[in-house]
């Protein structure tokens, strides 16, 4: 690395470098499952511009939109537009074919511009649809959804985190009065989620806030006052996500006011290379480029945060960001490893009157946009949103959604009672053949308290071609209860001449059960208890193994413990 100063002679200039430094581009070296809305040869039916007004109910045939077949031939600079809205009654819609489907969990958006600086408060006027065999699947609902990327070459990327596999993706200006004259948009895309976020960023939440934050301010009148300014400083750096400070900027007009957060350094710190910043919601609107003037972050090194490191202003130097939660990020790539993150703001009028602060983080740095990408692999016939199991009772509830289906027969239920046991089918669930629009299942477990101390299950999808897939194993702990809850048996083992003793974590005064089954699930024995201990005969209990499990006054389970019992 090189670099060249040229000086003039008629000017004394002191010129101090201090150290070169470099960037890994992780979005161009590292491969991610994802694909793009560019086919080698398009076809008419590859993209739409058809739109309706959702007031007259018109249907326009094209809305506006010019070149649309440029957003998905096979050049990434080619771009269609969203022209001037003058004369079209329905909004401008562009609806692009991917070059194959995105599978669940992926990000789905577009990659625009408009050759400057994309005013973020003009995404309220976007929204992204993505369809499934022209069935329209997930939107981002008109801009709340959406998050925002600034690109290294002036272009954006909009896009907001879907939970449904897809084939096309739409992207509409729904607010005529909003829309952006000229937006260029080059392609669609579903990419996973991970080539856009770091999935373990290092934020300044902590278990107790105490001396994890310092509060700053200056006015023409006074330097380093204590500010009056920032409220709730401390809820910037507990453990709620959704907790926040607040800066009130009209308190101090004219002078700046600073709040600078320790990050959550136990297990990692700010390093460089990595993005600071601060995530914050500005005011009632969206923060847009011109407002970062005003804003300058900071990173300081040190457990105390005492030395400053690197600092930050203005929209050449900081990124902004939108979150699909609508709050922005504000942050910047450091060169230096860091343990704080300050942020500043100058206190002008044409700042909102409250800004909220709800945390500083750390995060590997996306640079730009994936280049790097592998086609997904072929949809599962069912793609398995979730598949859960609690305990009922005596019972285990086992539920399980899907995102779509395709000729999907039905599913087998199995049970094993080891990790490495064979598993046994116990039951079987009609699918619901073909549906883009997900299902939910469920089914009863009835004889699962007569197992082992843990349960195992899997679901057996099969196709009505006779194909089966395997779902992950789901593991139902009856034995992890809390101490208190715990069933104490003496003795145990016993014979069937002698009385056992229970010891019961009693909760409630009265509707409290305790059943005994016998090892193929039958109820041998049923007692109501209302007292901590409790005499349970067994002279009339064949030898063998029991179960012994306490249900509350509601039937939910609340204890399980295994008795042996022997011959004299």
């Amino acid at each position: 690395m090189e670099i060249e100063f040229v000086g003039l002679l008629t000017v004394a200039t002191q010129f101090r470098l201090y150290y070169a430094f470099g960037f890994r581009d992780n979005n161009s070296t590292l491969q991610y499952n994802g694909v793009l809305t560019k086919i080698a040869a398009p076809l008419s039916t590859d993209y739409s511009t058809q739109s309706r007004n959702s007031s007259t109910l018109e249907v326009c045939v094209n809305s506006g939109v010019l070149n649309p077949e440029r957003a998905v031939d096979n050049t990434l600079d080619n771009y269609a537009t969203f022209g001037s809205l003058a004369g079209v009654a329905c909004p401008a819609t562009l609806n692009t074919r991917l070059a194959s489907p995105a599978g669940t969990n992926y990000q789905a958006g577009f990659v625009v511009g408009n050759g400057g600086l994309l005013d973020l408060n003009v995404l309220k006027s976007l929204k992204i649809t993505t369809y499934l065999g022209n069935v329209a699947q997930e939107s981002s609902l008109n801009g709340n959804l959406l998050e925002v990327n600034v690109l290294p070459d002036g272009k954006y990327q909009i896009s907001f985190p879907a939970t449904k596999p897809f084939d096309r993706v739409e992207l509409q200006q729904t607010d005529l009065v909003k829309a952006l004259s000229n937006l260029n948009v080059y392609y669609g895309f579903g990419i996973e989620q991970r080539a856009f976020r770091d999935d373990t960023p290092v934020l300044s939440k902590f278990e107790d806030p105490a001396g994890k934050f310092e509060t700053g301010s200056t006015t023409v009148l006074c330097v380093n006052c204590s500010p009056k300014d920032v409220i709730n400083p401390g809820l910037a750096v507990d453990n709620l996500n959704d907790n926040y400070a607040e800066i009130n900027s009209l308190l101090n007009i004219g002078g700046t006011t600073s709040l600078k957060l320790k990050l959550n350094n136990q297990y990692a710190s700010g390093k460089a290379g990595n993005r600071a910043g601060m995530v914050l919601n500005y005011g009632n609107g969206l923060l847009n480029n011109d407002l970062l003037k005003n804003i300058t972050l900071k990173t300081y090194a040190g457990a105390d945060g005492s030395k400053l490191v690197e600092t930050a202003s203005g929209a050449a130097l900081l990124d902004l960001g939108l979150l699909n939660n609508g709050k922005s990020e504000v942050s910047f790539l450091t060169t230096q490893d860091f343990d704080w993150v300050e942020i500043q703001l100058s206190n002008v009028a044409s700042l909102a009157e409250r800004t909220q602060i709800y945390q500083a983080f750390a995060e590997d740095a996306r640079i730009g946009f994936p280049t790097n990408l592998a086609a997904p692999a072929a949809p599962l016939p069912v793609e398995l949103l979730s598949f859960k199991g609690k305990i009922v009772g005596t019972a285990v509830q086992l539920t399980w959604a899907t995102a779509s289906e395709r000729d999907n027969d039905y599913f087998v239920i199995e049970r094993a009672t080891t990790a490495s046991s064979s598993f046994t089918p116990i039951g079987r669930v009609a699918g619901a053949g073909n549906n883009t629009n997900g299902q939910a299942y469920s089914f009863r477990d009835t004889e699962a308290a007569s197992t082992n101390a843990t349960s195992y299950y899997r679901l057996r999808q099969v196709d009505v071609d006779g194909r089966e897939t395997l779902s992950p194993v789901v593991a139902v702990i009856w034995g992890k209860v809390p101490v208190s809850a715990k069933i104490d048996l003496y003795p145990n083992p016993a014979t069937t001449a002698q009385p056992v003793q229970l010891r019961l974590p009693v909760t409630q005064a009265h509707g409290q059960v305790v059943m005994v089954y016998s090892a193929n699930g039958q109820v041998v024995r049923q007692y109501p208890v209302s007292v901590g201990e409790f005499t349970l005969p067994t002279t009339k209990l064949s030898a063998g193994l029991y179960h012994v499990v306490l249900l509350d006054a509601a039937g939910q389970h609340l204890a399980t413990q295994r008795l042996l019992l022997t011959s004299n």
